[in-house]
C-alpha cells in the first residue's frame, strides 16, 4: 500500500507541475477533481450532487464553513 501511495503522491506531483507550466504559457485550463489540492486556480466551482454549492478563489471559498470543513478533512487537520 505505502508504494501505491507514493507513486500516487509523485504522479500527482508532476501533473501539478504540468499544469503550472500550461498556466505560465497562458493557456486556460479546466480541471475535473475531487480533491482540493487545486489551490493556484483563479476559480474554483465546487459541486454538491451535481449542484453549484459554492464558487470563487481558494481563499474565498476557505471563508466558507462548509468548505473549510472539507479542506481540513482532505488535508488531515481537525
Amino acid at each position: 500500500m505505502a508504494g501505491n501511495e507514493l507513486l500516487d503522491s509523485v504522479a500527482e506531483a508532476s501533473v501539478h507541475g504540468l499544469l503550472q507550466d500550461l498556466r505560465r504559457a497562458g493557456k486556460t485550463i479546466v480541471i475535473i477533481s475531487h480533491r482540493l489540492g487545486i489551490c493556484y486556480a483563479d476559480k474554483i466551482v465546487v459541486l454538491d450532487g451535481g449542484r453549484i454549492v459554492a464558487e470563487g478563489g481558494h481563499t474565498d471559498l476557505l471563508a466558507e464553513s462548509a468548505c473549510t470543513r472539507l479542506w481540513q478533512t482532505q488535508a488531515g487537520s481537525s
